[in-house]
């Protein structure tokens, strides 16, 4: 039978790697193709797991698309730094731990846009709430395998 840490720790390490994939294609995406496309493209994927429909506007204008695309290098580094963080979780939690604190603090900026300027689509909600939910489950999770690597030490 496998060891239950080296398990809980590949589980935690894959599922950071996936957030890490998450950010340099949705970064690479919004770079090469524009916030548009990147967009309806999430979008339509949404619509196939909550049966949504409605399209994304406001991300038409170049002034849009030229800041959109400036972040989206900052959100594949961001990608690119979590995949390599996850490969080895105990040397880098401190990293880790930064990089949950970056994706949390942009669901918070999402919160104050939804009071400052009102609802946003549903697809930008439901980003909203991974971002704000993500990182504290990371959190709790990382803890409860530390604590189970320490009892089998």
């Amino acid at each position: 039978m496998e060891n239950p840490p080296r398990v809980a720790t590949m589980v935690f390490r894959v599922a950071l790697t996936s957030l890490g994939i998450a950010a340099v294609i949705i970064g690479t995406s919004m770079f090469l193709m524009g916030p548009t496309v990147t967009a309806e493209a999430s979008n339509w994927l949404l619509s196939l797991v909550a049966g949504t429909g409605e399209p994304v506007s406001g991300l038409q204008s170049a002034n849009a698309d030229s800041e959109l695309r400036f972040y989206s290098v900052l959100w594949i580094a961001f990608g690119v730094i979590t995949i390599a963080a996850a490969r080895d979780p105990f040397k880098y939690h401190h990293r880790i731990t930064i990089l949950l604190l970056v994706f949390f603090l942009g669901g918070v900026g999402r919160v104050i846009a939804f009071f400052q300027s009102g609802e946003p689509h549903f697809l930008f909600i439901v980003l909203m709430i991974f971002e704000l939910a993500l990182p504290p489950t990371f959190i709790v999770f990382w803890r409860i395998v530390k604590s189970r690597v320490a009892e089998h030490v």
